[in-house]
């Protein structure tokens, strides 16, 4: 392997690892000099790189990654892994049969653990019984824990001859009793006693989309989605903390296989705990404290459910251990005087809960609570005193005080949720006190162009690389961009198919060039891209980008010696060259969209798993152990069938990343996002990138530097 290409290598493989500096630098620097020095004047063998990643793995904390699988079976010889709530339910040669549905909410078997996220994807293998004019339906989702204020979510499926046969229902279910949220357009067009069918049900923060396909007799996909308003006075909101269940509503249906897969991340630089204070039911998704302290501390978990109390965060604190964050901030309570519960009852959770928290190593960072009015304000002054005469005060923060000051401004109409402007005062009140330890990422400022070994963040620069088909190519219209879009964009410097030389971006001009089926009327990831830039999201570190994504591309024309592959490669060693030669470190992330157009040409799900597994082996064999995104396909559509497969390979590889495309819209052709949803897609990717690949490679680029390394 080429020197130049061992440090680039070094450096993602160690991003990949560090949330943190080690703490011995004596050992870091022994490590590099003994097995990673010696490498960069010869060939590596890739049983030494996995030697090197092994122990450098061991020597730095663990990035974020994805939580993954927390439960899978498709073969049951009992009820003992469920919560049995009078779900009338039996196992039958390995699979659980219900009946005596009732057509209610209140029977149902729920996985052991309580849990609260924001981010995790339920599937099941339902296989319907006799189908008739009879209501038969079976639901998945959480199910809260709740002995008091209980929120629900599911989606169920008919699966009679009345209603919509086969279609699906979002519904929020309040103690038992469901509102429905959502229904889909149609139905599958045929279903009948022993199909498998397939339901997914999605949550992407206050987003929801679910599908069902019939695995027996091949059809489009049946999808509903739903959002939550976080706005004051909002009718329905989302689940609180609860047991991923399966509902049995009504008729005789069999439960073959479930799989519920969490896209939470482990090992996150912070975690917000709370109630409905901490969603935020006075604003937005993006007004939310904690969503803007997971702008400076990155990634952030949002642990919040309306109506929870300290009970509940208890029945969920081994989901919390589990989540493995570096510190975790904590404002709990008001709802437990709600409840009926005593001041000293409910401080005996919260100490319980600081406790366990504590002893698996998580700081806990007390928020004193949110000042409110409310009949309960002596309580929480009580609360509030507790816990400032037993917690160090290194460890607490008063966000009673600087709501209280001007609570028309700080609270909504109801005199209990902050509003806006009082989320927006938490999060300043946080984020000033100095009292989060976690890595912070500060708002862009200009800075000089570094000098050598100043140990700047300009030191780095990202380089994208978009191979694949028409998504990473360009074929969204233009015709709602903006006249700045249109314009000639200097934040970000590309390579077109047709060109070796980086120039400013601009669409309709230098965007298209080279890429096949590609023109001047359409645009890519370049344009929000740019906008992103200019918003100062990558701070000081220069962005380029070097389009390859060719209109109906498949897997075979991207085998290794093809013309794709080769024009590929020769663009991407040109742009490492330019970035050096600029005195920055070319940080490499792969983004890709390939597979949808060889599923459409009849591929099987093995078929697309092997194809982007090889893929991605390819990519790594040619430019060392980058990181790859992967954009999933428009949902709801034929094209949406292929995402499953996908999401398999993408879930087992540690460095690979799924982007999201909950919620996004398509042409009338089901496969090219439009041009909001191209920006939000746009928007995952970089997000991702930030969060998730990491941002810590001017530590590592000035640590191999100090040793003598040089790139």
């Amino acid at each position: 392997m080429k020197k130049s290409l061992i440090l680039p290598l070094l450096l993602f493989a160690l991003a990949g690892f560090c949330q943190t500096p080690p703490s011995s630098t004596t050992s870091l620097k022994t490590l590099i000099y003994s097995q990673i020095v010696p490498g960069l004047t010869g060939s590596v063998s890739a049983l030494k790189l996995r030697t090197v990643l092994n122990a450098v793995s061991e020597a730095i904390p663990a990035t974020p990654t994805l939580s993954g699988i927390l439960y899978e079976k498709y073969n049951w010889v009992s009820l003992a892994d469920f919560v049995d709530s009078s779900s009338s339910a039996t196992v039958v040669g390995g699979a659980i049969r219900f009946s005596n549905g009732n057509g209610g909410w209140k029977k149902a078997l729920g996985i052991a653990q309580p849990r609260m996220q924001d981010h995790w994807i339920m599937e099941a293998d339902v296989i319907p019984g006799p189908v008739s004019d009879t209501l038969q339906a079976v639901g998945f989702g959480p199910n809260s824990s709740s002995d008091v204020y209980a929120r629900s979510l599911a989606v169920w499926i008919n699966l009679s001859t009345i209603y919509t046969p086969g279609g699906l229902y979002l519904a929020s279910i309040s103690n038992g009793i469901p509102t429905e949220l959502a229904q889909s357009a149609s139905g599958l067009p045929a279903f009948a006693e022993g199909d498998s069918l397939h339901v997914t049900l999605q949550r992407d923060g206050v987003s929801l989309f679910a599908t069902v396909v019939n695995r027996s007799n091949p059809s489009p996909p049946v999808s509903v989605s739903y959002t939550y308003s976080l706005q004051y006075g909002a009718a329905e909101i989302a689940p609180n903390t609860g047991r991923f269940s399966v509902f049995n509503v009504a008729g005789s249906p069999k439960l073959i296989g479930l799989k519920i897969t969490s896209q939470e991340p482990k090992n996150a630089a912070l975690m917000v705990i709370g109630d409905s204070k901490t969603v935020v039911y006075a604003g937005t998704q993006e007004n939310r404290y904690g969503v803007l302290l997971g702008q400076k501390f990155r990634p952030t978990i949002i642990h919040g459910g309306a109506s929870d109390d300290t009970g509940q965060i208890l029945r969920s604190i081994q989901d919390i251990i589990s989540l493995a964050p570096k510190e975790a901030t904590i404002s709990i309570g008001t709802n437990d005087f709600y409840k009926g519960r005593s001041v000293s009852a409910t401080f005996a959770n919260y100490a319980n809960i600081v406790a366990q928290l504590t002893a698996a190593n998580i700081r806990v960072v007390h928020l004193l609570p949110f000042y409110e009015e409310s009949a309960y304000t002596a309580n929480l002054l009580a609360l509030k005193a507790l816990i400032q005469s037993t917690y160090a005060g290194a460890d607490i923060i008063d966000c009673w005080t600087p709501m209280s000051r001007n609570p028309p401004v700080y609270l909504s109409g109801d005199g209990l949720h902050p509003s806006p402007a009082g989320h927006t005062l938490i999060y300043e009140t946080i984020l000033n006190s100095g009292k989060i330890r976690a890595t912070y990422n500060p708002d862009p400022t200009p800075t000089p162009a570094p000098t050598s070994g100043s140990g700047s963040m300009t030191q780095y620069a990202y380089l994208f690389v978009a191979p694949g088909a028409s998504n990473m190519g360009g074929f969204t219209p233009i015709e709602q961009a903006s006249v700045t879009e249109l314009s000639e964009r200097t934040g970000v410097q590309i390579i077109n198919g047709s060109s070796s030389l980086f120039a400013p971006s601009h669409v309709g001009v230098n965007n298209y060039p080279g890429l096949r089926y590609m023109d001047a009327t359409h645009f890519g990831i370049e344009l929000q891209l740019a906008n992103r830039v200019a918003a100062g999201s990558f701070r000081d570190a220069p962005v380029f980008l070097v389009k390859c994504g060719q209109g109906g591309a498949t897997f075979p024309e991207w085998q290794k010696g093809g013309t794709f592959w080769n024009n590929m490669v020769a663009k991407v060693d040109t742009a490492k060259k330019q970035i050096r030669a600029q005195g920055k470190v070319p940080v490499v992330v792969f983004v890709t969209d390939l597979g949808f157009n060889d599923g459409i040409a009849g591929y099987t799900s093995t078929q697309l798993k092997d194809s982007l597994t090889s893929f991605k082996t390819r990519l790594r064999e040619q430019f060392g152990f980058v990181p790859i995104l992967f954009t999933e396909y428009a949902r709801g559509g034929t094209v949406d069938t292929f995402n499953p497969p996908m999401r398999e390979v993408v879930a087992g590889d540690s460095y690979m990343f799924l982007v999201s495309s909950l919620g996004l819209s398509v042409d009338a052709g089901g496969v090219h996002f439009t041009y909001g949803s191209m920006k939000t897609l746009t928007d995952r990717i970089i997000d991702t990138t930030l969060q998730k690949v990491g941002e810590r490679e001017a530590y590592l680029i000035n640590a191999l530097q100090s040793l003598g390394a040089k790139p």
